[in-house]
């Protein structure tokens, strides 16, 4: 009967771990610049991407303006978004720049492992001019809403 408990206890507080774990915090993501060009491979695009600290400070300071409006508010002012990130970071212009649910891309238990990445890619895929370098940023928040966020940016380098 001992062991039973123990397991017992143990089968919990590995639950209470995994509930933890599954929290997503705010934050830059660290990205696999290697993933996010295979999956731009995939779709005949032949492009590098880099991870970029002058936009990921921009993409941070952003979304945490941002976690003070909710869902309905960033979605109406992504040109407003745009703008401020592409001057503050210094580029001329964003290649791509999207706010998703942080579980847009979950679909399957091996491709959540690099979902940041392949979403990363289907924007630059759907806004990018094709081949070419770019620099990219990718980080999470939370709206004031309460919603789980994820900013993608990507300029060309």
């Amino acid at each position: 009967m001992k062991m039973k408990r123990w397991f017992a206890l143990a089968l919990a507080a590995l639950l209470a771990v995994g509930l933890l774990a599954g929290c997503g915090g705010s934050g830059a993501v660290s990205l696999n610049d290697d993933k996010v060009e295979a999956f731009l491979q995939e779709s005949g695009i032949d492009a590098t991407v880099e991870a970029d600290d002058s936009l990921t400070r921009a993409a941070q300071d952003m979304a945490q303006t941002l976690s003070g409006q909710d869902y309905a508010q960033i979605d109406a002012s992504m040109s407003t978004i745009r703008q401020e990130i592409a001057g503050q970071a210094g580029v001329g212009r964003l290649a791509a720049c999207a706010v998703y649910g942080d579980s847009y891309r979950p679909s399957t238990p091996l491709g959540a492992l690099t979902r940041y990445e392949e979403t990363l890619a289907s924007c630059i895929r759907m806004e990018g001019n094709g081949d070419g370098a770019y620099k990219a940023a990718v980080v999470r928040f939370t709206s004031r809403d309460g919603m789980k966020l994820v900013l993608y940016v990507a300029a060309e380098a």
